[in-house]
């Protein structure tokens, strides 16, 4: 289902396409819908924040671990970045690791 958060009609059935924020460095990314959940937060934070999609995190028994998961697979690619002090090379991984926290602790 394509699906916009301005409500606009598109005719491509597998992806969605989400409007700018300080998130993104375009106007609109044009995303794979059908990715599962982990994948879909990690290529796209805040993604079922900003998204009328279901927001996997309401059954936190199936949720977490793969939330934790992200996580820890996110600390192994940051912490060279911050060993280094190279804090524009890590500020995507900074921004997933914000979202997986979202998801776990407000969501």
């Amino acid at each position: 289902m394509k699906e916009k958060t301005d409500e606009r009609e598109d005719v491509n059935d597998r992806s969605e396409n989400v409007s700018t924020s300080a998130l993104f460095a375009t106007d609109t990314v044009d995303i794979d819908t059908l990715q599962p959940f982990p994948m879909m937060m990690k290529h796209v934070p805040f993604y079922y924040d900003i998204t009328n999609e279901e927001k996997p995190w309401q059954q936190k028994e199936r949720a977490l671990p793969a939330v934790f998961q992200l996580w820890e697979e996110e600390k192994r690619e940051l912490a060279p970045l911050f060993a280094k002090r190279q804090a524009k090379q890590a500020k995507d991984g900074i921004i997933r690791g914000i979202s997986y926290f979202y998801a776990h602790y407000i969501g």
